[in-house]
């Protein structure tokens, strides 16, 4: 994947993208209720895509650390439990 490709990628999905003073000077209710509604944005990113089956191209530059979604308990599923049912589900 070339690094055009990349950026029409991340450019796409400028809408996922939070800054960090956001969840300093909120409340955690709010700083929560933020990360699950920009989580779902990104899955919707990423099915967009035609990404949930894709090579490690496309999932590497999907990564949720880019997004500034690497914290909470989707990022421990998605990242952990979920490609352990994965391996071991039939």
């Amino acid at each position: 994947m070339s690094l055009s490709e990349i950026e029409k990628v991340h450019e796409k999905a400028k809408h996922i993208h939070s800054s960090v003073d956001f969840h300093f000077y909120r409340e955690r209710e709010d700083s929560i209720e933020n990360y699950y509604e920009r989580f779902g944005r990104w899955q919707k990113h990423v099915m967009e895509l035609g990404a949930l089956n894709a090579d490690d191209d496309i999932r590497k530059i999907l990564l949720l650390h880019k997004y500034n979604l690497d914290y909470g308990t989707l990022y421990l599923h998605y990242y952990a439990f979920l490609p352990a049912v994965e391996l071991l589900a039939s």
